[in-house]
């Protein structure tokens, strides 16, 4: 909204000056931070709906196939070791 706006403003001056060359550029740049903010909005909406699922049935229940197949201990120990050889290093 605020580039578009000194987009706008920009455009009126290369009616009154004249100045082409350099209004020029500097509405090129603003378009560009335009599709940047396009973007970064796009992206954002994307994480909100990742933030908005509810995980924890899906966790639950791979801990549970995990720990029916026999599988869960292990990898908790290996979790666990790991743990204590990063805290070991540091």
């Amino acid at each position: 909204m605020l580039y578009e706006r000194q987009i706008e403003a920009l455009q009126k001056q290369i009616e009154e000056t004249g100045d082409v060359e350099t209004l020029k550029s500097e509405t090129t740049r603003l378009r560009l931070l335009i599709e940047e903010e396009e973007t970064k909005k796009k992206f954002y909406q994307i994480e909100n709906i990742r933030r908005k699922h509810n995980y924890i049935p899906l966790i639950i229940e791979l801990l549970k196939i995990l720990a029916k197949e026999g599988k869960l201990l292990p990898l908790y120990e290996e979790a666990k070791e790991r743990t204590l050889k990063r805290q070991k290093t540091k």
